[in-house]
């Protein structure tokens, strides 16, 4: 170890982290809130605001999508208890993420490199513009990275409890840091098994086998939480059980065969999502669904033929609700151009759950069938976690006879996997059984991963038609030189610096690998863009560290390092000062004017003076949360929210330049969204 650096070099790094600080801060407060944190925000932090997503008090251990990134999640939701719910609030977390960032990669330079390289290297970790925007977002990308920053220093100096605890919660933070979690490990092993002999006397092997799984005690703390958060995640899936739903049949009358063939009948569920109801017969005036949750009943039809629709039976279970469509205290009728739309608000019904999330499930079996569904899905879990102590067990053993690994690590990497799979398993499941985990590429690891970094962290601004070509033959020829020097390096003996390189490049190398396995084992789809943001750090880490090794070797070797951080830094510092904005984060360009819109809307409507009714605004989908959350923070009082599948007929439109229909009248245009405000009528 190096021990630190000099007086200057601390004050010139503790300048770049108030400065990038400032920088990712200013963010945090002036970029509005882009869609997927808006979506966040309505589905997991205030619910209450959209009924149709109300999951009351345990909304943020719902998995229905992958938006929710559950501790930067729990963490938003306290934010918002102590701060309100402004954008910075939201985002408190992120800015957690981003001061873990800087202090770890602060501490790792410090004891590893000289006070140049440690300096430079700061400002390289924070030159990124892509990585800087989710440090800076209400997503957990920001906090996954400075936990991983965190689990790197710790186990860099060989302190493996720590390490995986970080790295824990860094999964907890972003499910994609499985990977590095994995990784952390399986060196972690390798670097334990260079401290032992390849056999293990007899006389030993007694007391060195003692113990290699957890005590009684953790085990049993660990059971007791797995089973709480297994029964509040499993307690927010509507999917827990197809007992728990009725089935419903629905029967038309009046309408002859023809009609009944241009009939769609829909279910719409506790999310506002639409499906079709298969028909029971071709020829029959029925259909028919059973063992998924139905909150209303949707009839689409021709409008030319909706007159002739007689009376329509609901059956939900044993029990028939008929009623007339055209009374508007059982259905409500929209007249969608040629189409009329039905939709029930009767109630349906007798048996409704006393659970406010399922309550208005019309076709609900009984509460009782519910909570023996959750004791189950606890049990199942409990038994899995028991069978993975099981298997731990053996391996351990097996790992401490042959030298590969010592009892007391051991029982810290099994007891650190076994709080892994009890607090990420029931969610990757659940996410994995409903095929959210659909975000990634099929074409291959560079093609999908190193590539989209690459693009992503040129932010959209083009230097040359092969830019992307010629920095990842840059990163490949850097590993090139890497392997070359480190043959010769470690014939001798290697530099501290060479050693941490060659750590990082072998987390790096395991995540690859693993991402591969994945793929061909599991069928999971590559990393891609933020997803794979936990490459960037780790690959600059990397390439300061090895700069640093060529430094410690002198001749030609040190000109080459220095040239390799020098030509680096003032790419990115360059490209920094070409890309450093307030107004927008790259994957959310669209969102850029959301919050200048509601407030020039309000403008419009004030100025137009009272009419005697709310104006209503139709949002284009890809806008719809974030138009929903500033609408909710503003509170226009004459101004109604109507975002797309609603029929509401609206006054004003919100929308992309090149979707705006024609006669339009434009009201003001945002050219960094690409989006106009207009007015429809």
């Amino acid at each position: 170890m190096r021990g630190g650096i000099v007086p200057w070099a601390r004050g010139a790094q503790a300048l770049i982290a108030l400065a990038f600080g400032a920088f990712v801060a200013a963010r945090a407060v002036r970029v509005p809130l882009t869609y997927d944190e808006a979506a966040t925000y309505i589905r997991y932090i205030a619910p209450h605001i959209v009924p149709e997503f109300d999951a009351g008090t345990l909304a943020v251990f719902n998995f229905e999508v992958a938006t929710n990134h559950l501790l930067n999640t729990v963490l938003t939701k306290l934010a918002t208890v102590a701060a309100g719910s402004s954008e910075v609030a939201l985002r408190l977390p992120a800015l957690l993420g981003y001061a873990l960032y800087v202090w770890f990669s602060t501490t790792i330079l410090r004891r590893l490199t000289t006070s140049l390289v440690a300096v430079a290297g700061l400002l390289l970790l924070n030159l990124n513009p892509y990585l800087l925007d989710f440090f800076a977002l209400s997503r957990g990308y920001g906090l996954g990275i400075g936990l991983m920053m965190g689990a790197l220093s710790f186990w860099l100096k060989g302190e493996l409890r720590p390490a995986l605890l970080f790295a824990t919660t860094a999964v907890l933070a972003n499910f994609s840091m499985l990977n590095v979690y994995l990784a952390l490990v399986l060196a972690g092993l390798e670097k334990v098994a260079g401290t032992f002999p390849a056999k293990v006397p007899a006389t030993s092997l007694k007391a060195t086998t003692e113990r290699p799984k957890p005590g009684i005690r953790p085990m049993l703390l660990l059971g007791a939480v797995a089973a709480v958060f297994a029964a509040f995640v499993f307690s927010q899936d509507p999917a827990l059980s197809s007992s728990l739903y009725e089935g419903v049949t629905v029967r038309l009358a009046g309408l002859d065969s023809s009609e009944l063939h241009a009939v769609r009948v829909s279910r719409i569920d506790l999310r506002g999502r639409v499906a079709a109801l298969p028909r029971a017969e071709e020829a029959a005036a029925a259909w028919y669904i059973a063992g998924v949750p139905v909150r209303t009943v949707r009839i689409e039809m021709p409008a030319s033929s909706s007159e002739r629709l007689g009376p329509v039976d609901v059956i939900v279970g044993n029990r028939a609700f008929t009623s007339d469509p055209h009374r508007p205290d059982k259905w409500i009728a929209r007249d969608l151009g040629a189409t009329r739309q039905f939709e029930s608000v009767q109630r349906l019904s007798n048996t409704r759950s006393a659970i406010r999330e399922f309550a208005a499930v019309v076709n609900w079996a009984g509460d009782r069938q519910y909570f023996v569904a959750i004791v189950r899905a606890v049990g199942v879990t409990l038994l899995i976690l028991a069978i993975v102590a099981v298997v731990l067990g053996a391996v351990g053993t097996v790992g401490i006879r042959i030298g590969l690994t010592r009892p007391a690590e051991w029982r810290t990497i099994s007891l650190s996997v076994m709080w892994l799979a009890a607090l990420a398993g029931p969610p990757l499941y659940l996410l994995r059984r409903d095929r959210q985990l659909y975000f990634g590429g099929t074409r291959g690891l560079v093609p999908d991963t190193f590539y989209s970094l690459i693009d992503s962290s040129f932010y959209g601004r083009i230097y040359a038609s092969n830019q992307s070509h010629l920095v990842f033959a840059a990163i490949v020829g850097i590993v090139a030189v890497f392997v070359a020097f480190s043959l010769r390096a470690f014939r001798q003996k290697p530099s501290v610096a060479l050693l941490a390189a060659a750590r990082v490049a072998a987390v790096i190398a395991i995540v690859c690998a693993s991402l591969l396995a994945q793929r061909w084992l599991l069928g999971t789809v590559y990393l891609v863009g933020r997803t794979a943001l936990l490459f960037i750090p780790l690959y600059l880490l990397f390439v300061i560290l090895f700069c640093q090794a060529l430094i410690d070797a002198g001749h030609n070797w040190s000109v080459a390092g220095a040239s390799i951080l020098v030509a680096a830094l003032g790419i990115a510092v360059l490209h920094f000062a070409h890309t450093a904005n307030l107004q927008y984060a790259l994957d959310w360009r669209d969102d850029a004017a959301t919050k200048a819109m509601i407030t020039d809307l309000e403008a419009v409507v004030a100025a137009e003076g009272p009419t005697g009714r709310k104006s209503v605004l139709g949002a284009e989908w890809i806008y719809g949360p974030a138009a929903v959350y500033y609408v909710h923070r503003h509170q226009p009082v004459d101004i109604d929210l109507a975002v797309p599948p609603s029929s509401a007929a609206t006054d004003f439109i919100y929308i992309a330049e090149r979707h705006a229909p024609a006669g339009t009248t434009v009201l003001k245009q945002y050219p960094v969204a690409g989006t106009v405000l207009g007015r429809t009528r």
